[in-house]
Parts: C-alpha cells; structure tokens; sequence
C-alpha cells in the first residue's frame, strides 16, 4: 500500500510534445477556417449589392426603353412630325409669321402649346 500511495503522489505530468503540436496545429486550421468563411460572406455580400445595383440599371434601362418605344411611335404619324419640327425648330408654313419671346420659360411653354395645339 505504501507502494501504491508514492506512485500517485510521485507522478509527474509528463511533457507530451505531440499535444501542443496538435493543438497549436487544430487552432491554426480553425483560424484559417474562420478566415476563409468571413472572405466568402464578404464576396458575397458585395455581390449581392452589384446584383442589387444591376437590377436597378435593368429597370431604369427597361423605362428608358418604353418611352423611346413611345416616341418612335409617335414619329411615325407623319402629322406629329410636323407639328414637333414647327414646335421645337420654329419652322412655318408659307404665309405664317413667328414671332420668338426672350423670355426662356414662355419659349418653352409656348412650344409646349404649339406642339399640342396643332
């Protein structure tokens, strides 16, 4: 018994080269674990604001698209196109007089009213 009692109040901790190497080794696969998953989330995250960036272009270009759509049909009415050419390049018909304002706001608005008005 006196035998038994002095091999465990005699041990030692052992020095075991291998753990500190596995551990050292598992905490270093885990940061490199955590490094590439936080690159991933990131890439991710921008790229899902260029898709975000992208689909808001696609819709501005798609309105764009709808009133050159509009405007191509009106010029193939051939009386829109000249009431648009004597509105927006002052162009007259023999006979008629026009008569151009300095003011810029009721140029405009008198274009506007010629344009539609004929």
């Amino acid at each position: 018994m006196k035998n038994a009692k002095k091999k465990s109040g005699n041990k030692k901790k052992q020095y075991h080269p291998m753990k500190k190497f596995f551990s050292v080794f598992l905490v270093m696969v885990g940061c490199s674990f955590t490094y590439m998953s936080a690159k991933e989330i990131i890439t991710t995250m921008q790229l899902q604001q260029e898709i975000k960036q992208t689909e808001a272009e696609i819709e501005a270009l798609k309105t764009q698209e709808a009133k050159l759509e509009e405007q191509k049909q009106k010029f193939s009415d051939e009386e829109y196109v000249k009431r648009y050419a004597r509105g927006k390049f002052l162009l007259s018909k023999d006979g008629e007089t026009l008569y151009k304002l300095n003011d810029q706001e009721s140029d405009n608005t008198n274009d506007k009213a010629n344009t539609d008005a004929e």
